[in-house]
């Protein structure tokens, strides 16, 4: 059986965001855990944030840590997805450019 890591699912998704121009930066520091794996900047001012989990864990796999940042970017606005798919996280990503007026 061929299972998928974490890590296979968040390159899945860099390498979609290339692929469309944009850049799926990681931001974090080693001193500032719990920052989300992936921040992508969209048009408009706009930015995505992506927390990966291992397939198959979701939210349940966030450290306090984690639960404490991502409520406080969703809490200044920021949209903040824990995914544990690519493929999920490109239709986020998608939708977000849409939603930026971005044109596919």
């Amino acid at each position: 059986m061929n299972r998928r890591l974490e890590i296979d699912e968040e390159l899945a998704f860099v390498r979609h965001v290339k692929r469309r121009g944009y850049k799926a930066e990681k931001l974090h520091r080693a001193s500032e855990r719990g920052f989300p794996d992936r921040s992508v900047f969209l048009p408009n001012g706009k930015t995505l944030f992506i927390e990966f989990k291992k397939p198959g864990l979701g939210d349940e796999a966030l450290s306090p840590q984690q639960v404490r940042t991502i409520d406080d970017l969703r809490a200044l606005g920021h949209e903040v997805h824990v995914l544990d798919r690519a493929d999920d996280a490109i239709d986020v990503f998608e939708a977000a450019l849409v939603a930026a007026g971005v044109k596919s």
